[in-house]
C-alpha cells in the first residue's frame, strides 16, 4: 500500500469475521491486523445510534447484519421504507401518468429493495416474502390496481 501512496483512515476501517459459531468461539481475542505501521483492532459492533450490541449486530455500509446472518433487522428495515414510500407514492397517484409511475417506482422503492440484494441470497422464503409483497404493492400502484384479489401474474 506504500508503493501506492495508498493509507488506511483508522476511524474507518473496519473488518468482520463471519464464522459459525462454535468455530468462532476458537478464535483468540482480541484481534488485530497488520498493514505495515497501521494496525486494525478488532471493534465490537455497533448498534443504530451508538448503542453497543456487542456481536449481536452492526450496521456496516447501510446493511444491518446480525451475528447469524439472517437479516430479519435488515429485512425488516428495508420493507418499513418501501411500504411508507409506496404508500406515499399512492397518495400522488391521481396525478401520474404510467410510464412517471414506474420510474418512481425503480428510483424510490426497487433501488432500496436491490442495495446489497446479494446478501439476501439462500435466505428462506418466509423472511423472503415480504419483499415479495411490497414488489407487488408497486407492481399495484404502476397500474393502477386497487383491488388485493386481482392476480398480478400478467403484469
Amino acid at each position: 500500500m506504500v508503493e501506492n501512496s495508498l493509507m488506511i483512515n483508522e476511524d474507518k476501517t473496519e473488518f468482520i469475521i463471519l464464522r459459525k459459531s462454535h468455530t468462532l468461539k476458537k478464535i483468540e481475542h482480541p484481534l488485530t491486523i497488520d498493514f505495515g505501521r497501521e494496525v486494525l483492532k478488532h471493534l465490537k459492533c455497533s448498534g443504530e445510534k451508538g448503542k453497543a450490541l456487542g456481536a449481536k449486530s452492526g450496521r456496516t455500509l447501510g446493511v444491518l447484519i446480525d451475528n447469524h446472518l439472517i437479516l430479519e433487522r435488515q429485512l425488516g428495515n428495508v420493507k418499513r421504507t418501501c411500504f411508507l414510500m409506496n404508500k406515499n407514492l399512492w397518495s400522488v397517484s391521481k396525478a401520474l401518468d404510467n410510464v412517471t409511475r414506474l420510474l418512481l417506482v425503480m428510483q424510490l422503492v426497487i433501488s432500496r429493495a436491490h442495495f446489497c440484494n446479494i446478501l439476501y441470497y439462500d435466505l428462506p422464503w418466509c423472511r423472503l416474502k415480504t419483499l415479495n409483497s411490497m414488489l407487488n404493492q408497486s407492481i399495484r400502484f404502476v397500474f393502477g390496481i386497487h383491488d388485493k384479489r386481482v392476480k398480478l401474474l400478467p403484469y
